[in-house]
């Protein structure tokens, strides 16, 4: 059986981290539960994983800045189960072909289409609305995977 092709979004991976700031564990369960299921194999893109970098290092009015020595060690947690993807100006072209007036948003689907990814975990399931063949998954129920 093919392990089921996920792509989490950007927001789900900061908000992993930070749940120990904010007190909000949704991202953070959802996360630790996707890292330990043996059926599915985690997408992201490298862009996602600069903007995680760039996000944790700056303060936020709920949390502090985050130290690189902790950004590293979180991305060292994530990797062994994520693939993160390096893109190719192709894909980025073939991100203005979506109707969402989101770039970013076009983007990271295309990329997560390149790979057959059907789930998309976000938190922010209008901005993949518009998109056809997936499955948009809110990180409180990542069990319907």
């Amino acid at each position: 059986m093919r392990a089921k092709r996920v792509f989490i979004d950007t927001n789900v991976l900061i908000k992993s981290y930070t749940a120990k700031y904010t007190g909000d564990l949704t991202c953070e369960k959802c996360m630790n539960y996707l890292l330990k299921r043996e059926d599915t194999q985690l997408y992201t893109t490298v862009q996602a994983i600069i903007v995680m970098f760039s996000t944790l290092q700056k303060a936020r009015i709920n949390r502090p800045a985050i130290d690189k020595k902790h950004i590293i060690d979180y991305y060292h947690k994530l990797l062994p189960k994520i693939e993160v993807f390096n893109c190719t100006k192709q894909d980025i072209e073939n991100s203005f072909k979506f109707p969402s007036e989101d770039l970013e948003d076009n983007f990271q689907y295309a990329v997560g289409q390149k790979v057959d990814c059907i789930y998309y975990v976000t938190e922010n399931k209008a901005d993949f609305s518009d998109f056809p063949k997936i499955l948009i998954v809110n990180p409180k129920k990542p069990y319907f995977l």
